[in-house]
């Protein structure tokens, strides 16, 4: 009995998760121009360009025996939402630097602290109006 229950206590907080929620999970897929997703199923599902970008905000999930750091980018389009667990996060990382001149050092403030979500708007792109 007391083994059954580890296992399920085990299984419960692991990091892997179960066939059903997997089927929705996507993969980046990152280049120089910008950023599409591609579902488990194979298929290929259109993100967004770098140059759309109008804002990119971080923040941290707390789920319970791991934290995971996501991404959200915002365009005229919509937002789009990038986790840590994601295939292709440390090339999207990598691009942050590239495209907006981001500094690594904004991960590490965001996971510092433990229970918080550590929300930061890492860019915002400015308005330019015409009179």
């Amino acid at each position: 009995m007391t083994s059954r229950l580890v296992q399920f206590f085990a299984k419960l907080f692991s990091r892997q998760r179960d066939d059903a929620r997997n089927l929705y999970e996507s993969a980046c897929l990152i280049d120089d121009a910008g950023l599409d997703f591609r579902m488990r199923d194979g298929l290929l599902v259109p993100g967004f360009y770098w140059s759309e970008v109008t804002r990119i905000e971080t923040y941290k999930l707390d789920l319970l025996t791991y934290d995971e750091v996501a991404l959200l980018f915002t365009t005229a389009d919509g937002c789009f939402e990038i986790l840590e667990s994601q295939t292709g996060f440390k090339d999207c990382f990598a691009q942050l630097e590239q495209q907006f001149g981001l500094s690594p050092e904004w991960y590490f403030q965001v996971m510092e602290h433990a229970f918080e979500t550590n929300h930061r708007v890492l860019y915002q792109k400015e308005n330019i109006r015409s009179n």
